[in-house]
């Protein structure tokens, strides 16, 4: 009997999957482009939808498990929580799409010509960040030597521990500002190919380009590097669509699910690639073309979580962290020498709970809305979340037109796309630090050309 109940649950992930997918068929169709709610909408789908139902259906059918599966409980008792956690999802998707839509559709703003970033302000701008990012990088990893030193403690510094004291550690914080230079110059590039200055730009982008990859190395971050190359793609893909006929909604979504695959195969590869780049030595990681079980090794924790979140709810030991979440966030961006009381992060506290797995356990949009808010949670973060979608949508989406605007709207849809599958606070700011510091530097480069 409780085979046959995973194998209905798994046929119910499925029939959301699909209702999600026609309705965003229906939206790119509509618009004619993809929005920032399609992308966080997709991804929706895809943990919410594909991924459960891929995880029940091996379940059923006996085929080989991973970690993810061997920690969950199948109990009947296990089984209930999969599916309050199936009518929790759905819960989640209506309210993320409600706060959405309670948000004005246009701005207050109604001329944005004050606020556009100039090609100059922007290229000016790409090179204070990208001297700024690269001396952040020199002084983080001062005490290892050089950045191509550090690398070999990679592991280490991603787990939270380091054999060498650093006094800078607080400069990785800066270090992203690489890869928003190497954007902005990547962007200019592909929107003027004849601009009289293309040379030099070619070559700062080409700087910026291998320290970032430099830096993604040393932070061991193998979604970082995904993230990375998924932002230039997305940018030329943004690009690119502009200057063609967009009424064609199927080759539209044939490009976005074509990317995410590639996005996805390249995962499994980047254990082998990072590991020759960082040591010199290829050791051929196995290459899984069989899309189904790379979504449930890649992504089958949310399955986990989402089932230990409610376990904890019911023992009650979720529901009350959202003031120690706010803190965790704000500390996040604090240096450590200056915190006297320790912080748990949910990414952290869902690992705890788990228990008996190797490394940090994310927690995604539901499970993340259930340990801080309980059942209030369910309702009211996913409604927040869609507020703050539509207010990027609403106050960037209109300026796409400027360069600069095109890279933060597809930064904003990146790490919003990411905020489903990985949603903690201290994660979030922490992705989203160097795009602060950078649009600081942007907009007073921009106001010194204006009134010059």
């Amino acid at each position: 009997m409780r085979l046959e109940l995973i194998f209905i649950l798994s046929i119910l992930y499925m029939i959301a999957f699909f209702t999600y997918a026609i309705i965003e068929f229906l939206s790119v169709k509509k618009y004619k482009r993809m929005r920032i709610i399609n992308y966080v909408r997709c991804m929706y789908l895809l943990i919410y939808g594909l991924i459960p139902s891929i995880m029940y259906m091996y379940f059923y059918m006996g085929g080989s498990e991973n970690r993810y599966l061997n920690r969950m409980d199948f109990s009947y008792n296990g089984i209930y929580r999969l599916y309050i956690l199936f009518l929790i999802s759905i819960i989640g998707y209506i309210s993320m799409n409600i706060g959405y839509i309670i948000i004005p559709k246009k701005s207050k703003i109604k001329n944005h010509s004050n606020t556009l970033i100039t090609i100059s302000a922007m290229y000016k701008s790409s090179i204070i960040i990208l001297i700024i990012g690269f001396i952040s990088l020199l002084l983080w990893t001062k005490a290892y030597g050089s950045p191509f030193d550090i690398i070999p403690y990679a592991q280490f510094l991603r787990s939270g521990y380091s054999p060498i004291y650093n006094p800078f550690t607080f400069m990785k914080r800066f270090c992203p500002l690489l890869m928003l230079s190497a954007y902005m110059l990547f962007t200019i590039i592909n929107v003027r190919p004849k601009n009289k200055q293309i040379i030099p730009m070619y070559v700062l982008f080409i700087f910026s380009f291998l320290w970032s990859i430099v830096y993604l190395l040393a932070n061991d971050g193998r979604f970082g590097f995904i993230l990375f190359f998924a932002t230039l793609m997305l940018i030329k893909m943004e690009i690119n669509q502009d200057k063609k006929d967009q009424s064609q909604t199927i080759k539209i979504l044939f490009k976005y699910i074509l990317f995410g695959i590639i996005a996805f195969i390249l995962m499994s590869l980047a254990d082998g690639i990072m590991g020759y780049l960082s040591t010199g030595v290829y050791i051929p990681s196995e290459v899984n073309v069989n899309i189904f079980e790379l979504l449930r090794d890649e992504l089958g924790y949310v399955t986990l979580s989402g089932q230990m979140s409610i376990y904890a709810l019911e023992n009650k030991l979720a529901g009350y962290r959202v003031i120690e979440e706010i803190f965790s966030a704000i500390f996040s961006i604090v240096p450590d020498s200056l915190i006297s009381y320790p912080v748990t992060s949910t990414f952290a506290y869902n690992t705890e709970i788990i228990g008996n797995l190797s490394g940090t356990i994310p927690t995604d949009l539901i499970s993340y809305s259930i340990y801080n808010l309980g059942v209030i949670g369910v309702v009211a973060i996913p409604l927040l979340f869609g507020i703050i979608v539509r207010r990027i949508q609403v106050n960037i989406g209109d300026k796409i037109s400027s360069p600069y605007y095109l890279v933060i709207y597809i930064i904003a849809a990146i790490y919003s796309i990411k905020a489903i599958s990985h949603c903690d606070s201290a994660n979030i700011i922490l992705n989203i630090f160097f795009v602060m510091v950078g649009h600081i530097i942007v907009r007073i480069r921009n106001i010194k050309i204006k009134y010059r």
